[in-house]
């Protein structure tokens, strides 16, 4: 059976989280265009890496006797944890049916009630008899240092967000023609509110359900 990491997975649209700049290079007179691009790229792996809102959901192919299964990213960046595993309809309990391990990469491991055995037939056979059991995995990732490529649809729902941070990091800086104690504080609050906000929706998804981001945000 083919490792199910070398099938053809659905690519993902992708954005530039560097769109943001036009929505700052204003508010930052004297500010140069590479400060800010690299400000945006810190702030978006920050909020990334705190809040844990970047997930994509990976479907894999459970393989007979194969109890683990490393997760590579679909953004491009590292993947930091799982959010759920499920089978068919069934949400698996991190712990008792599944387990995590490892860090590079992240390894989801089965429990082995989960993991059916073929009986022995010739191989050719085992394929035709054999109907496959797929898994999804929600992932959650953070982006790679200095990486500017996002989930499209990310900039819509996190960009002021992002923003604020920005704003916040390059006005608290010290004698600098944009210098602005008063909008850095402002900006700040506005930023971790923001991160306040997405981790408090992530820790209580509605009903408990299994969270389905099969259209990635």
């Amino acid at each position: 059976m083919a490792n199910s990491f070398q099938q053809e997975q659905e690519k993902p649209e992708f954005a530039r989280i560097s769109e943001l700049a036009e929505n700052i290079v204003l508010r930052l007179p004297g500010c140069d265009d590479v400060m800010i691009r690299k400000s945006i790229q810190e702030v978006y792996r920050e909020f990334c890496r705190e809040t844990k809102c970047l997930t994509a959901e990976r479907p894999i192919e459970i393989e007979p006797g194969r109890i683990e299964y490393p997760l590579f990213p679909m953004f491009g960046g590292v993947v930091t944890d799982v959010r759920a595993v499920a089978i068919g309809v069934q949400r698996l309990r991190a712990g008792v049916d599944f387990s995590v391990v490892g860090a590079s990469p992240v390894v989801v491991a089965l429990a082995p009630q989960w993991v059916e055995e073929l009986p022995c037939m010739p191989l050719a056979e085992a394929h035709i008899h054999a109907a496959p059991r797929i898994m999804r995995v929600v992932q959650e990732e953070v982006p790679a240092l200095n990486s500017e490529k996002t989930p499209r649809g990310f900039i819509e729902k996190y960009g002021e967000a992002i923003c604020s941070g920005v704003m916040a990091r390059l006005c608290a800086m010290l004698n600098r023609p944009w210098s602005d104690a008063q909008v850095a504080a402002l900006e700040r609050v506005n930023y971790e509110n923001a991160k306040s906000e997405e981790r408090m929706r992530r820790e209580t998804p509605p009903g408990g359900r299994f969270i389905d981001t099969s259209q990635i945000l």
